[in-house]
């Protein structure tokens, strides 16, 4: 009987969804509100969790698909932490802090609505930005075999605390990119979760490409609509599978770069020697990665924040359309 041998087909990388991995907002409230707003968030149960910043600080478990309390996920991805009374009086007088990922959001909104007087969809309109994480994996890839450089960035750095991780960029600048090993990350998370929450590992690579927005100057969940797109400085490089095609430098240079990461090498380069980098492996920029295409689905990621009960209805708004501000 005759053996047949299918050939094996390399999975193409995918690029998944975008999504708000981490969200930090403050919320003006009028005075006379005040001690309605503390009398109901600490009635309102939840672990109180002490805070530097404000003077009341609890922390509720909301994960999206369980029933759960606050230390069958240790990893915290599903708490959801409200404080209200600044010590710093010019500060917003409540602040969120959540994984919109991880939670299921419409509790989230009944719990905002449980507390202030101003529900949670006519609220989340005056919010403050002070950190917003978007992100999407992509499949099929593994960090290894990528490079990745960001133009206008200073700053780069490699962590190896579980898998590999890229940062470019510091903390504290308005815009950070961070570049992981996702499956990794999963695995890490997993032991700090009880079995009924665990994640499936998956069975292939997962690089995550992330983006942390903490603007400097006051913007709301709208203004982000009106961002240039972070994603547009991003470029990636496929590892060539044959370095013996190039000269000895550029192997060395590859080698280096790809354990010391391709933004810290490229910094060291003469003009003359980046665009020689262009010519030799241009062509290793791979079709997967389409920026344009990632932003063009902030609107529905905002969307499912400002009203996750309906998302639909907060594609449009008093006073325009998000159409109308992505084509401004």
């Amino acid at each position: 009987m005759p053996v047949i041998i299918i050939p094996f087909k390399k999975p193409v990388p995918t690029v998944c969804k975008l999504t708000c991995d981490k969200l930090f907002l403050t919320f003006p409230i009028e005075d006379k509100y005040h001690k309605a707003v503390i009398s109901n968030l600490l009635n309102g149960g939840g672990v109180g969790k002490p805070c530097i910043r404000y003077k009341h600080s609890i922390k509720l478990p909301i994960h999206k698909s369980e029933h759960t309390n606050i230390n069958d996920d240790k990893t915290g991805d599903s708490h959801v932490i409200i404080q209200c009374e600044p010590r710093n009086q010019n500060a917003n007088f409540l602040r969120l802090e959540c994984n919109p990922s991880k939670i299921y959001m419409p509790i989230l909104e009944s719990i905002i609505d449980s507390i202030s007087p101003i529900k949670y969809v006519d609220l989340i309109l005056t919010a403050r930005v002070n950190r917003c994480d978007l992100a999407v994996n992509i499949e099929h890839a593994d960090i290894d075999s990528l490079y990745f450089n960001v133009s206008k960035s200073q700053y780069s750095e490699i962590k190896m605390k579980y898998g590999k991780s890229i940062y470019l960029g510091t903390s504290d600048s308005p815009t950070q990119f961070v570049f992981y090993d996702k499956k990794a990350e999963i695995k890490h998370k997993n032991s700090k979760k009880e079995k009924f929450i665990k994640e499936i590992v998956p069975k292939f690579a997962i690089t995550r490409s992330e983006i942390r927005l903490m603007p400097k100057k006051k913007k709301s969940l709208l203004d982000l609509l009106e961002f240039s797109n972070p994603f547009n400085r991003v470029t990636i490089w496929k590892f060539p599978e044959k370095l013996f095609e190039v000269s000895d430098f550029w192997v060395f240079f590859l080698c280096v770069a790809k354990y010391e990461g391709l933004h810290s090498a490229m910094a060291k380069l003469s003009p003359a020697r980046k665009k020689e980098f262009n010519k030799h492996f241009g062509h290793l920029q791979p079709d997967f990665w389409m920026p344009d295409e990632i932003w063009k689905e902030l609107p529905n990621v905002i969307a499912e924040i400002l009203n996750p009960s309906n998302p639909e209805s907060a594609m449009c708004f008093e006073g325009g359309c998000f159409d109308q501000l992505i084509s401004a």
